[in-house]
């Protein structure tokens, strides 16, 4: 293997300066931009992580499609452009997905979307040299670049080592600088630990977007598990579903390869939640534990008041300051209101899910014995407020 890269430095056509004023800076605010919608931000370096069979590599070919093409990503508006696919291996199974993907949207791949021979060894200067110098000389810079695997990226190296994660982080960073795009990884588990990606904590450390690919019993879900300077969106459910193609095996069989959907199983969306979501959720309960909630004349639980709801999630913030402190909490209930999690009547909120409604039970039973509750109340005004 060739000696680990200190820092790629190619020059690069009118370097921006170094320094730049902070008045000019707030200007001049950088725009969010949107490669998905939502989902994934332009000029920035993110990775999908899953455990074998997950189907991570599936939905990275088919965010890599949709970019492409400019259609949808699982429903959601993408900005179009070139894409360049580094495999590091499969070659046979890519193509057959590319077939089934051209076959459900009945879109063709455009020709700005290349796919490399082989892998890239991110540790070899030279081959990273070779793969920026076949990029300038394709006629758009490509909006995304994404690499299958990390692992294959790295091929040789040490993913547990910061030294040469921050190697391969370093040599990502110079491609994403170089041609102002998007860097996808796709990378598999920890060894035991499916929570998180594989090797050093540095990769998790810089990247701007990250998201768990999840199989548990055929149910799948891509849950983001960091995004760095934009709101974490609610998990997608997602299914893979058969697509036959117009191939023939050695043998004559017909050919087959599968395509992601989005899935629309309400038991799904309960399960996924985004972290400001169980935020919302956990000081909602806390909020009933503590007496907190309104009932109607007749005893039925009407909710719970936004005053009470917002006191109980700025003890449980982890938020720095008021103001911060008050934007989670607007953030944790519009995210729940538009998930369908959560009703609104004259200030009074209601949120559907399995830990709120046992609470709510228990929140009765008290309040019928006079220990707690504000009985025909909606107003259910905070009572130290």
């Amino acid at each position: 293997m060739s000696a680990l890269p200190q820092v790629f430095e190619l020059p690069v056509p009118q370097r921006e300066r170094l320094l730049v004023p902070v008045p000019e800076l707030l200007a001049n605010p950088a725009k969010l931009e949107w490669l998905i919608r939502g989902f994934l931000e332009k000029n920035t370096l993110g990775m999908l992580f899953g455990a074998p069979g997950s189907g991570k590599s599936f939905v990275g070919l088919a965010l890599a499609c949709s970019v492409s093409a400019g259609t949808e990503f699982l429903g959601r508006q993408v900005a179009q452009g070139g894409v360049a696919y580094i495999a590091g291996e499969g070659h046979a199974g890519i193509a057959r997905r590319l077939k089934a993907w051209e076959l459900h949207t009945g879109r063709t791949i455009p020709d700005s979307f290349t796919l490399s021979r082989r892998a890239v060894q991110f540790l070899s200067p030279d081959d990273v040299f070779e793969l920026e110098d076949e990029i300038s000389d394709l006629p758009e810079p490509p909006a995304l670049i994404c690499i299958d695997t990390v692992a294959r990226a790295m091929s040789g190296g040490d993913e547990n080592s910061s030294k040469e994660m921050g190697a391969f982080v370093a040599a990502c960073d110079h491609l994403k600088r170089r041609f102002n795009t998007t860097l996808l990884l796709i990378h598999h588990v920890g060894h035991g630990e499916t929570g998180r990606a594989r090797g050093s904590s540095a990769l998790k450390a810089a990247l701007d977007f990250e998201a768990s690919v999840t199989n548990q019993a055929g149910s799948r879900c891509i849950t983001i598990t960091k995004m760095k300077d934009a709101e974490e969106p609610p998990a997608i459910g997602f299914e893979l579903m058969p697509v036959e193609l117009p191939w023939l095996d050695e043998d004559g069989s017909q050919v087959s390869s599968a395509v992601i959907i989005e899935s629309d199983a309400p038991s799904q969306k309960q399960k996924m939640l985004s972290p400001s979501q169980r935020k919302g959720i956990a000081a909602y309960c806390l909020a009933l534990d503590g007496g907190q909630g309104t009932l109607s004349d007749n005893g039925d639980f009407l909710g719970l008041h936004v005053d009470q709801w917002r006191k109980y999630f700025h003890q449980v913030s982890d938020a720095d300051g008021y103001e911060a402190k008050k934007k989670a909490f607007q953030r944790s209930r519009r995210d729940l209101i538009e998930s369908g999690l959560a009703t609104v009547i004259n200030d009074i909120y209601r949120i559907n899910e399995p830990s709120v409604t046992i609470r709510e039970s228990s929140f009765i039973n008290a309040a019928k014995q006079g220990d707690t509750g504000t009985l025909g109340d909606i107003r259910g005004t905070c009572p130290d407020q």
